[in-house]
C-alpha cells in the first residue's frame, strides 16, 4: 500500500497530489473546494486520472452487476417518491480511494437531490448535497464546490477495463481530480475506521440508508 501511495506521489502532478499523498503537515482536513472547474479544466485532467487509475484495480463483471442490481432496487423503490431518482443511479453507493479516503452517496428525504458524505482517514466526515446536472453530479455544502462523473478506464493496475467516479475540486489554487471505484451497498457500516459517523447528525441533516421511503 505505501509502495503504490509512493509511485503516485512520484507520478501525479500536484494537482492531484492534495488527495492522493500524504495527510500529515500542510494536509490537516478535508480539503475545500473554493470553486467548481470548468469543463476545460475538467478535460485537462485526464491524463492525471488515467495515470492515477493504473495504480487500482477495475471494478467490473460479476461484482459490477450485483452492485448494479443492488442500487436498481433503491431507485426503483424511491422513486415512487422522486422521480428525478433514476439520474442518480450512476453515483449512488460507497466507492474507495485505498483505504484513505471513502465518498458516500445516500438518497436524501428531500426531493431532487442527494447526501454526498466524504470521510477521509482521521477525520470526521464532511457533508454535501448533490444533483444531477449534465450527467455530472454537482455538489455543495462542507466539502465546497465539487463536480462528480462516472467514468470508465481501462488503465489499471489489473488492465480491465473498470468503472470509477471522478472527483473534480479547486483547493488551495490547485485542480484536482480523485478516482474511485469498487462501490458498495449502501450502509452506516461502511464507514468503518474511516470516520466516526454520527448517526443523529446524519438524520438531521436528511440523509437515509433506507432501501425505500
Amino acid at each position: 500500500m505505501m509502495f503504490a501511495k509512493n509511485v503516485l506521489l512520484g507520478s501525479l502532478s500536484f494537482a492531484t497530489v492534495w488527495m492522493v499523498g500524504n495527510w500529515s503537515g500542510a494536509i490537516a482536513q478535508v480539503p475545500y473546494s473554493s470553486r467548481y472547474l470548468s469543463n476545460q479544466e475538467i478535460n485537462s485532467l485526464e491524463p492525471e486520472f488515467e495515470r492515477a487509475t493504473k495504480f487500482m484495480n477495475a471494478f467490473s463483471g460479476e461484482a459490477l452487476r450485483t452492485y448494479s442490481t443492488q442500487i436498481n432496487r433503491i431507485v426503483n423503490a424511491w422513486q415512487k417518491v422522486d422521480p428525478s431518482m433514476p439520474n442518480f443511479a450512476p453515483f449512488l453507493g460507497t466507492w474507495t480511494y485505498m483505504d484513505d479516503v471513502s465518498l458516500h452517496i445516500y438518497p436524501s428525504q428531500r426531493k431532487g437531490r442527494v447526501c454526498v458524505v466524504e470521510a477521509v482517514l482521521g477525520y470526521p466526515p464532511a457533508y454535501n448535497f448533490g444533483t444531477v446536472q449534465g450527467g455530472r453530479l454537482v455538489s455543495d455544502g462542507e466539502l465546497g464546490k465539487v463536480v462528480i462523473t462516472r467514468k470508465k478506464s481501462n488503465r489499471t493496475k489489473n488492465s480491465q477495463e473498470g468503472v470509477f467516479l471522478a472527483k473534480y475540486s479547486f483547493s488551495n489554487g490547485k485542480r484536482s481530480v480523485l478516482p474511485l471505484h469498487f462501490p458498495r451497498h449502501l450502509g452506516l457500516n461502511d464507514f468503518r475506521g474511516i470516520g466516526k459517523l454520527d448517526k443523529g447528525r446524519f438524520t438531521q441533516m436528511g440523509c437515509t440508508t433506507s432501501l425505500s421511503p
